[in-house]
């Protein structure tokens, strides 16, 4: 019983790292597509992660809120539903635009908002409501179980979620081109809905663990 709520855990953990690497990658791509002069990549970017960090925030305001009055399964599943859809968006938006052939500058640049959206959603929901509902899956946990998995998960887990999205991407670049052509980003789309299925499944798996150790939790979260 001690295994389920580690093994969601250890999936939420390498889906977030696979998933938000399959679609920075990607949509930076698209970006850099739509501004193809280094200087309005820059100030975009720089815009970008300023409205990131000012989003982050906001979100550790609300995070803890979230968690006590509305319930941990809607502060677990806000990451990876934010970012399926954002994500799923953006994808969709590349492979038509791509099958659609040469398109106005606009069309790039809503397959860059979407997946602007999705990374931007991903990070600043990691502190806020990611690693806080991650570290409650520990908390009804025995001793043993809490050590030996908190260490697995910090040693194995995230490793494999730093490394996973590269790995995935050298293997389509190697065997299906470029990843700003539909033929490389079908295959990347395709791991990416992989990915986000597992990742809400462990987040369902989660929440019904949480939810039925209910008198040990909420005397650590509030």
């Amino acid at each position: 019983a001690q295994s389920t709520p580690l093994r969601a855990a250890a999936i939420m953990v390498v889906s977030y790292g696979v998933s938000i690497s399959l679609v920075e990658v990607s949509w930076k791509g698209q970006v850099k597509k739509a501004l193809e002069s280094p200087n309005d990549y820059s100030r975009f970017m720089g815009m970008f992660w300023t409205i990131t960090g000012l989003v982050s925030m906001l979100f550790m305001l609300i995070g803890r809120v979230v968690l006590q009055r509305i319930g941990y399964a809607p502060a677990v599943l806000f990451t990876p539903a934010s970012m399926a859809i954002a994500g799923s968006l953006f994808f969709v938006v590349s492979v038509v635009q791509d099958l659609a052939g040469p398109r106005p500058a606009d069309a790039i640049a809503w397959s860059a908002y979407f997946g602007g959206a999705a990374v931007l959603f991903a990070k600043s929901a990691k502190y806020a409501f990611f690693d806080a509902t991650k570290e409650i899956i520990f908390i009804p946990l025995d001793d043993a179980s809490k050590s030996l998995g908190k260490a697995a998960i910090d040693v194995v887990a995230y490793r494999l979620s730093k490394s996973g999205g590269s790995v995935v991407l050298q293997i389509v670049i190697f065997f299906f081109g470029a990843i700003s052509s539909v033929a490389g980003i079908l295959p990347v789309a395709l791991v990416f809905a992989l990915v986000c299925f597992l990742w809400i499944h462990a987040a369902i798996t989660a929440s019904k663990f949480i939810t039925n150790a209910s008198d040990t939790v909420p005397q650590h979260v509030v």
